[in-house]
């Protein structure tokens, strides 16, 4: 059995984990009294004690996600602080889902162009079909006031007209 093995087994007892959760908090209170010292030593005595705590602490790591909730920045540098292989992933993780949503932003606009564009098309079909109707009419307006009024008798459509015509003319002379 090798020693990253033999130490792996020895942090499941419970005693053990207990007091390696002692001595990082112990570290912690601690390393204010070590930054006294010239050199930044109580920045690497506190490190040291909150990797113990968190690696070996439920309750730590509670209060640890809590205070990274309430505090993004200041837990992101923890986690550069402490190299933290979760911290990488989930960079990694917020980086990739910046870029699809900078993706699905184009593609959303992308697609609010083209309704724009179909919706503008659209439009312009019904302007164009309502002057091609105006100018029907305006064209048949002028073909008729062309034609002239109509004479009844020359263009023989209306049988009746003729014989109206002639009640017309004895309504007048009589």
């Amino acid at each position: 059995m090798s020693i990253a093995e033999r130490w792996h087994a020895c942090t499941r007892i419970p005693a053990v984990r207990t007091t390696l959760v002692v001595i990082g908090f112990t570290l912690m209170i601690l390393a204010p009294l070590a930054g006294v010292l010239p050199g930044p030593g109580g920045i690497f005595v506190f490190a040291a004690g909150l990797a113990l705590a968190l690696r070996y602490s439920e309750w730590a790591k509670r209060k640890y996600v809590a205070f990274k909730r309430a505090h993004p920045k200041k837990g992101a540098w923890a986690d550069w602080g402490m190299r933290r292989r979760s911290a990488l992933r989930r960079q990694a993780r917020d980086k990739a889902r910046a870029a699809d949503d900078r993706l699905g932003a184009a593609e959303q606009a992308d697609n609010a162009r083209r309704a724009d564009a179909a919706a503008g098309l659209a439009a312009i079909e019904r302007v164009a079909a309502v002057e091609t109707a105006e100018r029907l009419v305006i064209v048949e307006t002028l073909e008729v006031v062309a034609r002239g009024p109509r004479d009844s008798n020359a263009d023989g459509e209306d049988g009746d007209a003729g014989e109206s015509g002639d009640s017309r003319s004895r309504a007048r002379s009589g």
